[in-house]
């Protein structure tokens, strides 16, 4: 009787440890990871190409851009909507021939919110931006060194008749189906924007509306590759820039902020 007692007793604190184990055990689950978190600006850096310099702009995923060219001093202007610095900050000094700075700053009012980085350049010269997921790359092209005075001796044989040469037929220029991108200039008092295609641009048809005022200009048989449909240029002479799609033409919206 004595013997089963102890069994039995045996087996409660058996059963009664491995639950007090079992309870105190940490739990390795874990919540499921926001997909839609903040966007935060992670990284900014500069490298050298063959061609010049690329300025890589990290974001925590995906985002929108904008970009235009700005003077006195001369910088190319990069507007992320809805962005955060995150831990970017403070000036980042390049000085290589083609940047000397980049400052990136938190845009924040009453109709903008987000990020804006400012690649100081030493010389006018062409820029280009691709996106890849979260990264948005800013190519600056190296500015073209002139050529050294020809000689006597390269003059005169730049003087003795070439042979004649068969040159095939020019190809016709094939016309812009897309649009690529635009580049906005501004100062104090002129704007100037550059539409590019992926082709000779089509005779176009523009005309002026009121109230709002406003310039509208269709581009016939075309589509849009820009990444945004409104752009924000915040100048006292160009508000801003709407593309709308329509069955046959592409549709450029500028609004003025007056008359």
């Amino acid at each position: 009787m004595e013997g089963l007692f102890l069994k039995g007793f045996r087996r409660c604190i058996f059963w009664g440890a491995l639950i007090i184990l079992l309870l105190a055990s940490p739990s390795f689950s874990q919540a499921p990871l926001e997909k839609n978190g903040p966007l935060l600006i992670q990284k900014i850096e500069v490298t050298e190409t063959d061609k010049g310099s690329r300025v890589m702009i990290e974001g925590s995923r995906p985002f929108e851009y904008s970009a235009f060219t700005l003077e006195n001093p001369l910088r190319v202007v990069v507007d992320l909507p809805q962005a955060e610095l995150g831990k970017v900050g403070g000036p980042i000094e390049v000085q290589n021939g083609i940047i000397n700075v980049i400052r990136s700053t938190q845009v924040e009012g009453a109709q903008k919110v987000g990020a804006r980085v400012e690649i100081g350049l030493e010389k006018n010269l062409e820029y280009n931006l691709t996106s890849e997921g979260n990264l948005l790359y800013v190519d600056l092209a190296r500015p073209v060194v002139p050529l050294p005075p020809k000689t006597e001796e390269e003059v005169a044989a730049a003087e003795q008749p070439a042979k004649e040469e068969v040159v095939a037929p020019e190809q016709p220029l094939k016309g812009a189906k897309v649009l690529k991108d635009l580049e906005i200039s501004a100062k104090a008092d002129w704007v100037k924007v550059g539409i590019k295609g992926d082709g000779l641009m089509p005779d176009y048809k523009s005309f002026q509306m009121a109230k709002p005022s406003r310039l509208v200009v269709d581009l016939p048989k075309m589509t849009s590759a820009y990444p945004k449909k409104t752009i924000d240029v915040g100048s006292q002479l160009l508000k801003k820039i709407r593309i709308g799609q329509h069955p046959n033409k592409l549709r450029l919206v500028f609004t003025f902020p007056g008359a």
